[in-house]
């Protein structure tokens, strides 16, 4: 289902990580068909990641971390 709206917050960060099916493809920050982010996290440490998510219908939220390569 379409995501209105998704903003992914990384630690020490002021500003989140923006996306959504309300922005343009273009403005996506990886061209890809479903909505990615690019985030790096330090090997064998413990992160906190704050994801929101806002919609009209239905929110259904699949979490995958993915390698760069992949």
């Amino acid at each position: 289902p379409p995501l209105d709206r998704i903003e992914v917050w990384l630690p020490g960060s002021a500003v989140p990580l923006a996306g959504g099916d309300t922005r343009p493809f273009s403005a996506r920050l990886v061209a890809h068909r479903h909505h990615v982010f690019p985030v790096r996290l330090p090997p064998g440490e413990a992160v906190t990641l704050l994801l929101r998510v806002e919609s009209q219908g239905a929110v259904v939220v699949p979490l995958r971390l993915w390698t760069t390569p992949a």
